[in-house]
């Protein structure tokens, strides 16, 4: 009687396969813009192309792709095909931190799609993909034993062994699988062709990993200002209002099974906003501050209106539109102006939404010039309100703020 090792059977596994999703598009040799893209990342990880991935089939990489061929020893025609993919991945398993290419570029795109990865694919493998992989890998794992179990089930079956003959089958189980961010062949198969991404259910209120997922995919499309918390909170709400409005879905502000297929899905419509309770606008020639509100369509709903002082024709406040970076301190020393502000809370660089001007840190009053001069465009460049009305912006606007300036 004869014992077949786990290796022998390793090989009964062995298919003829590129591990690449791009290959469906050059069925009808009309390869599509992500098939382009995937090739060029490959192109630019082996040093043939310089620059960027576009999608577009252009002169810089046609001749890439020539070069590439000429040096892999292949019929050099300036064209994709499946043997280019072939050659230039050869080797590249495990993917893991550092790695670079097409093949990474195939796997971040459901990473992507399903809420593990904030930034959208770059055919990079940095620490952002280690760490959505292996979050990723602790949630498929049981499913990709089991779909390992079956495959090497099906190919004993397939071997047609005889009866009395002893095999040592591979037993593959969750406790035996590494989850440590390295993609090996089987796992990037699995990921990409494979694994039917469960889709998240939550609702106002909710909190864990679940909620993490949604707040994910929100803050990739737009919708979500900040990264995920794992709390189900008002802002969650009102993003996820605002995404089904744009899906065409019932604006319920619950992530129900509907919403969570189009939230994870890649046809999911990206926002034009992202979504906050308030928006502020600032008219420097009224010298006024107005503070919107989000009406389930857009910053619409007059809510406050301040007077403020901007910049002095020499120091004029910045123009355009930003994203705050917050709340900084309640007391704030003015390097330039040698003076103290309340409530900092800064818009970009060197500028701030912030009280009028006080001598001292603690100071009952402020000065009286900044306060007879408030309504005039007198400042260094910052914005001032009243300690009441700028201690309500520190109060009730957060992170992110959309800010426009005009």
């Amino acid at each position: 009687m004869h014992r077949l090792t786990a290796a022998l059977l390793a090989l009964a596994l062995l298919i003829s396969w590129i591990p690449c999703s791009s290959n469906d598009a050059l069925a009808d040799g009309l390869p599509g813009p992500e098939a382009i893209k995937a090739l060029q990342l490959d192109l630019i990880a082996a040093g043939f192309l310089s620059g960027g991935a576009d999608g577009v089939m252009g002169p810089a990489t046609e001749e890439a792709i020539r070069s590439a061929q000429q040096a892999l020893g292949l019929a050099v025609s300036g064209q994709i095909s499946s043997e280019l993919l072939s050659a230039l991945r050869r080797d590249a398993f495990p993917l893991r931190r550092d790695s670079r290419g097409g093949l990474v570029y195939e796997l971040q795109k459901p990473l992507w799609d399903w809420g593990f990865l904030e930034s959208e694919p770059d055919g990079s493998f940095g620490a952002a993909t280690e760490g959505a992989v292996v979050e990723l890998q602790r949630l498929a794992v049981a499913d990709f034993a089991a779909w390992m179990q079956a495959r090497s089930d099906e190919a004993y079956a397939a071997m047609d062994a005889p009866a009395d003959l002893a095999v040592d089958l591979p037993l593959y189980s969750a406790e035996n699988i590494p989850c440590d961010g390295a993609v090996t062949e089987d796992w990037f198969r699995f990921l990409v062709d494979e694994y039917h991404f469960a889709w998240v259910t939550a609702a106002p209120g909710d909190a864990g990993d679940g909620v993490k997922l949604i707040q994910r995919r929100l803050h990739a499309l737009g919708y979500l200002y900040s990264g995920p918390d794992g709390s189900f909170g008002a802002g969650t709400e009102l993003a996820l209002r605002y995404f089904q409005r744009r899906n065409s879905l019932p604006q319920t502000g619950g992530c129900d099974a509907a919403t969570s297929a189009a939230l994870f899905s890649k046809g999911a419509t990206r926002s034009d906003e992202y979504v906050m309770p308030y928006a502020a606008l600032v008219r420097r020639a009224e010298s006024r501050v107005y503070i919107l509100g989000w009406d389930g369509a857009g910053y619409n709903v007059p809510v406050k209106r301040f007077k403020c002082s901007c910049g002095a024709r020499r120091t004029p406040t910045i123009e355009g539109t930003f994203y705050c970076e917050g709340p900084i301190a309640e007391w704030y020393y003015m390097q330039s102006s040698k003076v103290w502000v309340r409530y900092a809370f800064k818009i970009q660089g060197n500028y701030f939404f912030h009280s009028v001007l006080f001598r001292h840190r603690g100071d009952k009053n402020p000065t009286p010039n900044s306060k007879a001069s408030l309504g005039e465009n007198v400042s260094h460049g910052c914005i001032r309100l009243a300690v009441d009305d700028i201690r309500w912006m520190y109060e009730n606007c957060p992170k992110g703020l959309k800010v426009v300036i005009e």
